[in-house]
């Protein structure tokens, strides 16, 4: 199988079962070499930005937010659903998270967040 789409694709055949050294053959295959680095590049340059956007999460306002949506989840008669009070707090999140407030500046506008949801019940 390695031996057909090496010849196919005109690949290095150690590269595709090894992964190590080059993928392509001579001087002609530049412009391939050149797509896939920057392919490459694109790809690992993603998941690096994705990653780190989770690494960078403040924990600790969103557990605040959670806390302060509590009596939200535990009651039965708000037009929400649970998926959308879930939807709702990351919402909140991403709003305050950006917020240049001190914690008691956050803390209040979560609050008046969540209230509007209270008040519709």
């Amino acid at each position: 199988m390695i031996i057909n789409y090496s010849s196919y694709f005109a690949i290095n055949p150690c590269w595709l079962l090894t992964g190590n050294g080059d993928p392509f053959f001579g001087e002609d295959q530049k412009d391939k070499k050149a797509i896939l680095d920057r392919e490459t590049f694109t790809i690992s340059h993603k998941v690096n930005v994705d990653h780190s956007k989770y690494n960078q999460a403040d924990l600790a306002l969103l557990k605040r937010i959670l806390l302060a949506a509590e009596q939200l989840f535990e009651k039965k008669s708000h037009q929400l659903s649970f998926t959308g009070l879930i939807d709702h707090c990351f919402e909140i999140y991403d709003a305050v998270s950006t917020l240049s407030a001190d914690m008691e500046e956050k803390d209040k506008i979560i609050q008046l967040t969540l209230s509007a949801i209270k008040a519709r019940d």
